[in-house]
């Protein structure tokens, strides 16, 4: 009996991404409801559905979507991650910072330690960003956003050619970072280099 359940309420996920991939988000949403009440351990569901509630900016229900999976397996890192992004969009940042904090407790990987900086960032914090800027270059020495974090924490800082130095790292290793661009470019005004400035803004614009 529990068989044919799990296999319905797969069916249902199944039709779920079938009318997500077609632009259905409130089939999609529907069919997904249904997954989960038929099977109430489905974390790819809740999942989902969280990241249908985001895209349709409702961050209310895409984070109590995102406490039902956490519900379900109280284990999963990028869960935490993903709500603590959910948390971010809402305004949140203390809950957000609860939650990358979780995550990299759970995993400690590079992307969670990334985004756990930019919260810092946000919150006026440059010196913890700058120890989770350090904490990604000594896992990985050649970590692209690990110089930017690290840069845009210095210039916060005021601390502009240790904040140069980590930029033009950034973008050696990653040319596509438009950020890291943007973040030279408020230096360059800063220090009234209005050409370098204007050249790395039209960059940044180019790469969107």
């Amino acid at each position: 009996h529990a068989l044919k359940l799990d296999a319905s309420a797969e069916n249902y996920a199944a039709r779920a991404r079938a009318k997500q991939d077609s632009g259905d988000f409130d089939g999609a949403l529907a069919d997904y409801a249904e997954a989960t009440r038929l099977d109430p351990k489905n974390v790819a569901a809740y999942t989902a559905q969280a990241a249908l509630w985001t895209m349709k900016d409702d961050f209310d229900k895409a984070i109590a979507a995102y406490d039902r999976a956490i519900a379900a397996d109280q284990n999963r890192a990028a869960t935490y991650a993903l709500r603590a992004h959910a948390y971010d969009q809402k305004g949140d940042r203390k809950r957000a910072l609860a939650d990358i904090g979780r995550a990299i407790k759970l995993s400690p990987k590079a992307d969670f330690i990334e985004l756990r900086g930019a919260l810092h960032l946000q919150d006026g914090d440059a010196d913890g960003a700058l120890r989770d800027a350090d904490a990604i270059l000594k896992s990985n020495a050649n970590s692209a956003a690990g110089f930017a974090l690290r840069g845009t924490a210095y210039a916060r800082k005021k601390q502009y050619d240790r904040a140069l130095a980590d930029l033009d790292q950034a973008i050696r290793r990653d040319p596509k970072n438009a950020l890291a661009f943007a973040e030279r470019a408020q230096i360059y005004a800063a220090k009234s280099d209005n050409d370098r400035a204007l050249a790395d803004l039209n960059r940044a614009i180019a790469l969107g």
